[in-house]
């Protein structure tokens, strides 16, 4: 779980906690297993990166799991679920889970 993250997103900093649950092609090898870190910090720098300050969390959070299927070739299904803690503008707890398997 990415927890507590920062983003400036949609005209306010929010905070985000993102849980990410993968799965692998059947007979992986050891060498192909990805370091969950470098998912977990591809992660955070697409969206510290992220163009489109005003997309929808969903779109958000499609992007994130088209990355990691597009990175990670040992990773056959993605889940990705944006909590997004309430705000100033938002007074709303939200969510977005987006599963995305490789064809």
């Amino acid at each position: 779980m990415l927890k507590d993250l920062k983003l400036d997103h949609q005209g306010e900093v929010n905070n985000l906690n993102i849980t990410i649950r993968l799965r692998y092609k059947v007979n992986v090898s050891d060498s192909e297993y990805p370091d969950f870190r470098a998912v977990a910090k591809d992660i955070e720098t697409l969206l510290s990166n992220y163009p489109n300050k005003t997309d929808y969390w969903e779109i958000v959070n499609k992007k994130i799991t088209l990355m990691v299927l597009t990175k990670y070739s040992a990773i056959v299904k993605v889940m990705s679920e944006i909590q997004v803690s309430p705000s100033a503008q938002v007074p709303y707890q939200r969510s977005s889970t987006v599963t995305r398997e490789r064809t």
